[in-house]
C-alpha cells in the first residue's frame, strides 16, 4: 500500500471513529391537555391548567415543568408525576392572552406548548340592605338590627366578605358573616345623629359592591305617657252594663298611633287591646266584667317595648256608698294646722258598722282606719299632714269585698323658717332709735314671697310703741331690755319667729356752754367760770366738777 493510500485509510478511520463518539440530547416534549386555543378563563378565579411531558432520552423524574402566563411565571418549576403529568392552579388577570407550558431536561434542552386564552371578566358582588330602614325611628340607647342580602355570580356566597359602615361612626363592629344563602344579620349601637349606612360585599377577586341607606338615630328612648280619664275612680255599675273606658296616651318620640294598648282586670285577666288615635285618645268598650271590684289596668307600649301603666277602680255590683263631707275639695291649710276629716258611708246589704274604713294620703300613707258609727259617720283629726298637695281617699269595703272610694284634694302650705336678725346700734342708749336689720331672710318651702311683722317687748312685756322695724329713742329708758320678734308670713300663714334683744345703756349728760370772764383778762383780774345748762336724757342728777389748767397743765386752783 502506498503512503497516499495509507493516509486516506487512516483519515477515513479517523472520521468514522469521531462520529461514533458524538452524543445527541433529544428535546423534551410538552402538551397542554386541559385547555385548547380560544378557551375561556374566568378573571381572578383559580383555574387548573395541566398537561403531559415526555423525553426520549431522559427519565420523567429528571424533567422540570414551568408554567407561564404570557411572558411571566405563573407556577414555579416542579417535576411531573410518574405519568408525566404536571399541573398549575392559579388566578388569571384580565389582560392575559396565552398560557405556556415549558419542560426542561437535565441537559437544559426545552420543549413547550401554548394555548391562546380568552379571559372572561367576573362580575362584582352586590349587596342589599333590609335593615335598618329609613322609615323606622331609632334610639341611641337601643340596639339596631342590621340585615342584608349578598349576591355573587362566581363565588360561594358564604365566602364573600361583608362589612357595615357609618359616615359618623366609621366601620361598625356588627357581625356580618354571610350564610350559604348570602344572608347577613347582626346588631349594634349607633350614636345620635343622621347616619349614612353602607353594606359592602367583597369577593375573592377583590371586587366589591355595596348598598346604602340614610337613617336618623335619636336620643335615648322616652317611655310613653298615659292616663285613664273615664270612668271615675271608684265608680260602679250593674252586671252586663257596657263600660266605655276612655284614656289618653302620648310619646315624645313617635306618633300616638304607633303605640299599642292592652287592658287587664285584676279579677278577670286580659280584657283586650286598643290603638290610640293620632291625637292620643283611646276608647275601649267592655261589657263582660264579673261581679266584683276590679282594678282595671291599661298598659301603653311604644314601638321598642317601653311602657306606661294607669289604673282605675271599677265595681260591678253594688258596692258601699262613700262621701267625704269635710274638708272641701281643694282646701288649703298651713303646716301643723289641725285638720278635721269627715264622711258618710252606707251599704245596701251591710250595716254601716260592718264596713271596713280606711283614710289614706298619696303622700303620707294610711291616716286612719277608725270605723263608722251606726249612722255611717266617719271622722278623724290630724296635725301631722306633710307639706304638699295631698289626694286623700276614703275607702269603704263591705263584707263581699266590694269597695268604693271617694277622694278630696287638700294642700298643706309649708311655712317659712325663722329669719336671722340684729338690732342696731350696738351699744344703744336712750338717744338712739333701735332699728332691725335682717341678716338672712326667711326661706319659704314653696318659694313664696315673704313679708315680716314686728313686735317689740320691754323687759318681757309687749309694747305698743312700735310695730315696725324701728323703735324710736323716745320709747327707751336706761337699763331697759328691749326685744324684737320678727315673724315671716308667706301670705297663707306665719312662720317661725326670729328674735334679737338690746339693753339700753346710760346716756352721757350734756353741758350746753361754759363762759370764762373777764375776756380779755389781765394778770390783775380774777377769772370767773360760769357753767351753762346741763341736761341728761336719762333724767339723772348731774354734779358739775370744775378743774383749771395752766398751759395745759392741771393746777389745784
Amino acid at each position: 500500500m502506498n503512503r497516499t493510500g495509507l493516509i486516506f485509510v487512516a483519515g477515513l478511520l479517523g472520521a468514522c471513529s469521531d462520529q461514533s463518539l458524538k452524543t445527541f440530547n433529544a428535546e423534551p416534549k410538552a402538551e397542554i391537555v386541559s385547555h385548547s386555543d380560544g378557551a375561556e378563563v374566568q378573571e381572578g378565579i383559580s383555574t387548573i391548567f395541566w398537561g403531559k411531558v415526555s423525553d426520549s432520552d431522559d427519565d420523567i423524574g429528571e424533567l422540570e415543568v414551568t408554567w407561564l402566563v404570557d411572558e411571566d411565571e405563573l407556577c414555579a418549576a416542579i417535576p411531573p408525576d410518574d405519568e408525566g403529568e404536571a399541573s398549575c392552579a392559579a388566578a388569571i388577570g384580565p389582560d392575559a392572552t396565552k398560557i405556556v407550558m415549558v419542560v426542561t431536561d437535565p441537559g437544559s434542552a426545552t420543549g413547550s406548548d401554548q394555548v391562546q386564552i380568552s379571559v372572561v371578566p367576573t362580575q362584582a358582588p352586590t349587596a342589599q340592605i333590609a335593615a335598618p330602614d329609613r322609615g323606622t325611628v331609632y334610639y341611641s340607647d337601643q340596639k339596631l338590627t342590621f340585615e342584608g342580602q349578598l349576591f355573587d355570580a362566581e363565588d360561594a356566597l358564604d365566602a364573600l366578605i361583608a362589612t357595615w359602615g357609618s359616615d359618623l361612626d366609621g366601620e361598625l363592629s356588627v357581625p356580618a358573616d354571610p350564610d350559604a344563602e348570602g344572608n347577613v344579620a347582626g346588631s349594634g349601637y349607633l350614636t345620635e345623629g343622621e347616619h349614612f349606612i353602607t353594606l359592602t360585599a367583597t369577593d375573592s377577586t377583590e371586587k366589591s359592591g355595596s348598598d346604602n341607606v340614610t337613617i336618623t338615630v335619636g336620643p335615648p328612648n322616652s317611655a310613653p305617657t298615659c292616663a285613664i280619664t273615664a270612668p271615675d275612680m271608684g265608680s260602679a255599675g250593674p252586671e252586663g252594663e257596657l263600660v266605655i273606658f276612655e284614656a289618653e296616651a302620648g310619646d315624645v318620640d313617635v306618633s300616638a298611633d304607633w303605640l299599642s294598648v292592652t287592658w287587664l282586670s285584676d279579677k278577670d285577666g286580659d280584657l283586650g287591646e286598643s290603638t290610640p288615635s293620632s291625637d292620643g285618645t283611646i276608647a275601649f268598650p267592655y261589657s263582660d266584667l264579673s261581679v266584683d271590684t276590679h282594678v282595671i289596668s291599661m298598659t301603653v307600649t311604644d314601638e321598642i317595648g317601653a311602657t306606661c301603666t294607669a289604673d282605675v277602680i271599677y265595681t260591678v255590683g253594688e258596692p258601699p256608698e262613700v262621701e267625704i263631707t269635710q274638708p272641701e275639695d281643694d282646701a288649703s291649710v298651713n303646716e301643723g294646722d289641725r285638720v278635721e276629716f269627715a264622711g258618710i258611708v252606707s251599704d245596701n246589704e251591710d250595716l254601716a258598722g260592718e264596713l271596713t274604713i280606711s283614710w289614706e294620703s298619696d303622700i303620707d300613707g294610711v291616716l286612719s282606719t277608725d270605723g263608722s258609727d251606726d249612722a255611717g259617720a266617719v271622722q278623724f283629726e290630724t296635725e301631722a299632714l306633710s307639706q304638699g298637695t295631698h289626694t286623700v281617699s276614703l275607702t269603704a269595703t263591705d263584707t263581699d269585698d266590694f269597695y268604693s272610694v271617694a277622694t278630696v284634694t287638700i294642700t298643706v302650705n309649708g311655712l317659712p323658717g325663722a329669719p336671722e336678725i340684729d338690732i342696731n346700734p350696738n351699744p344703744a342708749n336712750t338717744t338712739d332709735d333701735l332699728a332691725v336689720t335682717i341678716t338672712a331672710d326667711a326661706v319659704d318651702p314653696e318659694g313664696d314671697a315673704v313679708s315680716y311683722t314686728y313686735a317689740w317687748f320691754v323687759d318681757g312685756v309687749e309694747s305698743s310703741e312700735s310695730t315696725s322695724a324701728v323703735l324710736p329713742a323716745a320709747a327707751t329708758t336706761k337699763g331697759q331690755t328691749w326685744r324684737v320678734d320678727v315673724t315671716p308670713d308667706d301670705g297663707s300663714g306665719s312662720g317661725e319667729t326670729g328674735s334679737a334683744s338690746r339693753i339700753i345703756s346710760n346716756s352721757q349728760p350734756v353741758l350746753d356752754s361754759v363762759t370764762l370772764t373777764p375776756s380779755p383778762a389781765v394778770v390783775t383780774d380774777d377769772l370767773v367760770c360760769s357753767p351753762g345748762t346741763v341736761t341728761d336724757d336719762d333724767g339723772d342728777d348731774v354734779t358739775l366738777t370744775i378743774s383749771w389748767t395752766i398751759n395745759g397743765a392741771l393746777t389745784e386752783h
